[in-house]
């Protein structure tokens, strides 16, 4: 395959754009989610979808995929199961929370699913996925694990607590795992204050769970820390059910969103932003020894007080690796590579 790299900017009708998911569809063409609108969290914010022409080599026009009177929309992502049917699992923020500080925003949010059976044409009704779980929250894609088992993060953005779907049936019935739980060392007084405060008001957390299965069956989460630096490790043996306590990993991280993925070759690729404090860097790394240490590094994008966030990668069926993310808040950015570039 060699060393390829490929940029482009998918077209957006609106001033702003932000949390892209992507998916490869049957025929090889892909589909990207986002919400966009004058800003995030305000109520011009519409669900946008939007194909990318394999034979053309050109993404078409985003269309509006949901619009709800009074709502913001919020994050949305997509799933295509092994019997195509697409799956659009989004949030949204209910108008009569708004009375809330715009802290409580993605705390006081819905959660819903839409799909289509023929690729994009038709979408079903906008269905409640667990009508009496307010505040929680999508960000990162399903995966497969070997046993045909679907794994599907969400995590609640009020208790800082991220848990695992698992579906036996390609995605129809959802069971809830056991919370992935943060057990910060305290190593000053002041850190044993803030662990006291956080028995009542959660302030150290972890959210937006990216997942891997290991070839021995351990599926490791890779999470957003709340109020920590570092990207949160933690480790499943029983196929997503129970996890184990986060630990720190080695990688810098602003509180902002990460994704990751195994490749066909069993070599892991994660994308973040390599800073305890800024988004105006992303950075993509790559493992071949199932996370224990990352040997090949690429900078993304840098270009200090602009933002790069949120991404979300995939392989596709003839080996690329596809990465969408925000770019300046203006639209979503795609860039497709190979693992060569990575590693050249």
């Amino acid at each position: 395959m060699g060393a390829y790299y490929q940029e482009r900017l998918i077209p957006n009708r609106e001033k702003s754009a932000h949390c892209s998911s992507i998916i490869e569809l049957p025929n090889g063409n892909l589909m990207v989610s986002f919400y966009a609108g004058s800003a995030e969290a305000n109520l011009d914010t519409k669900i946008y979808t939007c194909i990318y022409d394999k034979i053309k080599q050109k993404w078409e026009i985003p269309q509006v995929r949901l619009d709800i009177p009074n709502q913001s929309q919020g994050n949305a992502v997509l799933f295509i199961n092994r019997k195509n049917r697409i799956y659009l699992f989004n949030n949204s923020i209910h108008r009569e929370w708004r009375k809330f500080p715009r802290l409580w925003n993605w705390a006081l949010t819905d959660n819903k699913f839409m799909y289509s059976d023929d690729l994009g044409e038709t979408w079903s009704e906008n269905s409640p996925l667990f009508p009496n779980k307010i505040g929680w929250n999508f960000k990162n894609k399903a995966i497969y694990l070997e046993d045909g088992t679907v794994l599907f993060s969400m995590y609640d953005d009020f208790y800082f607590k991220s848990y695992i779907l698992i579906s036996k049936d390609d995605g129809k019935n959802w069971e809830i795992s056991e919370p992935i739980e943060i057990s910060p060392h305290p190593s000053t007084i002041k850190d044993y204050f803030f662990q006291l405060v956080d028995k009542l008001i959660p302030i150290y957390g972890n959210i937006q769970p990216s997942l891997i299965e290991k070839n021995n069956g351990d599926i490791l989460a890779y999470l957003r820390p709340k109020n920590l630096n570092k990207i949160l490790l933690s480790i499943s043996k029983d196929g997503g059910k129970t996890w184990s306590d986060t630990e720190k990993t080695s990688l810098k991280n602003p509180q902002s969103g990460i994704d990751a993925v195994k490749l066909a070759n069993g070599n892991f690729v994660l994308v973040y932003n390599k800073s305890e404090n800024s988004r105006s860097v992303l950075n993509l790394i790559l493992s071949e020894d199932e996370g224990k240490t990352w040997g090949f590094e690429k900078i993304l994008e840098q270009e200090k007080g602009e933002e790069f966030s949120y991404p979300a990668i995939i392989q596709d069926k003839e080996g690329f690796i596809h990465i969408t993310y925000t770019y300046k808040r203006e639209c979503i950015k795609h860039i497709k590579i190979s693992e060569e570039w990575i590693t050249s």
